[in-house]
């Protein structure tokens, strides 16, 4: 497993880019999904600890790539949104995504390919029962 997300990083640094990461680029994705979400929501939505979604979040926030606002209903709560300069990352790395996906594919034999998907549909489903460290 740690070979396989080493070779993904290193496929997402060649072909998509150097400077958003894959779970940088998962959490920007949400926001251009959801605009206006909290903070909680959007790191649950992005599959990301507490801890890790706070940190992202800083960064992006202080790369001007998404906007943190207070909620003007729950000043205790503050809300996401994408910056234009995010949205338009998003918007030009899609497809580069979309077309590393392909090639990654492409890494799996054509009659294991199904098989593959299905082994680590099951394998995250089952992973994600399990309860992260305090």
């Amino acid at each position: 497993m740690r070979l396989a997300q080493q070779i993904h990083t290193r496929m997402w640094n060649s072909d998509v880019s150097q400077d958003v990461t894959s779970p940088q680029f998962l959490l920007l994705s949400v926001l251009s999904n959801t605009p206006d979400i909290d903070q909680r929501r959007a790191t649950e939505a992005a599959n990301l600890d507490r801890s890790t979604g706070a940190e992202l979040i800083a960064r992006l926030s202080e790369r001007k790539l998404i906007d943190r606002h207070r909620d003007p209903h729950d000043r205790r709560r503050f809300l996401l949104r994408l910056t234009n300069d995010g949205e338009e990352l998003v918007n030009r790395l899609r497809p580069q995504i979309a077309a590393l996906n392909l090639k990654m594919m492409d890494l799996v034999p054509e009659e294991f390919r199904e098989a593959f998907l299905s082994g680590m549909e099951a394998f995250v489903k089952t992973g994600e029962t399990i309860p992260s460290a305090p």
